[in-house]
C-alpha cells in the first residue's frame, strides 16, 4: 500500500481508541524483548560489534569472567545481533517489552563464567554442544568433542602435533 493510499484510508476512517484490556494485535515478525541463552553464549563479542546503538556491551570483571550487558532503552530492535550470533545464543521473543517508567527493568546482565582448560587449566568458554552438532552433525566426532574443552593455545598445540605426526608418518597412541 502506498503512503498516499494509507493516508487517504486513515483520513476517511473513524477515530478508534483501544482500551487497556484490548491491546493492538502483534504483527508477524515483531521483535519483542531480546532473549540471551547463556548456555550457548561464548562471549565472542560479535553481538556488541554489530550493535550500532551500543545496546549490547561486554565488561571484563576479572579471572576470565565477562559481564554481558543489554540495555533495551538503547536498542533499535534491528535484529543484527541475533542474525550474526555464531552460536545462536540471541533471539527475540514475540512479546513486547513491559511498559515501565523504570529504565532498570529494561536492562539485563548475564555473567559468562569460564571453565578450566582440560589440558592446562587456563580459563576457556567452550563452544556449546548445539553449535558442534550444527557444524559436524550428530554424533559429534570424538576428536572435535575432545577439543571442545581446550583453550586456544592447547588447540593450536594439538593441531601442530597432528601436522608433525602427518609429516613424520607417525600415529597417535590411541590409533593403533
Amino acid at each position: 500500500m502506498s503512503i498516499l493510499a494509507a493516508l487517504l484510508h486513515n483520513a476517511g476512517a473513524p477515530a478508534e481508541t483501544r482500551r487497556p484490556d484490548d491491546p493492538a494485535p502483534i504483527p508477524d515478525g515483531y521483535r519483542g524483548s531480546l532473549q540471551h541463552d547463556l548456555t550457548d553464549c561464548t562471549g565472542c563479542t560479535t553481538c556488541a560489534y554489530v550493535c550500532s546503538p551500543g545496546a549490547i556491551t561486554f565488561r571484563d570483571v576479572g579471572d576470565g569472567c565477562v559481564a554481558w550487558q543489554y540495555d533495551a532503552g538503547r536498542c533499535t530492535f534491528c535484529g543484527r545481533c541475533a542474525e550474526f550470533c555464531p552460536t545462536r545464543a540471541l533471539g527475540f521473543s514475540p512479546e513486547p517489552l513491559p511498559v515501565s517508567g523504570d529504565r532498570w527493568r529494561h536492562r539485563l546482565t548475564h555473567w559468562l563464567e569460564p571453565r578450566a582448560c582440560t589440558r592446562c587449566g587456563q580459563p576457556v568458554r567452550p563452544l556449546p554442544e548445539s553449535t558442534l552438532i550444527r557444524l559436524y552433525g550428530a554424533p559429534v566426532p570424538a576428536d572435535m568433542a575432545a577439543q571442545r574443552g581446550l583453550c586456544e593455545t592447547c588447540r593450536n598445540r594439538l593441531a601442530g602435533e597432528a601436522v608433525k605426526r602427518g609429516f613424520l608418518g607417525q600415529r597417535r597412541a590411541d590409533e593403533h
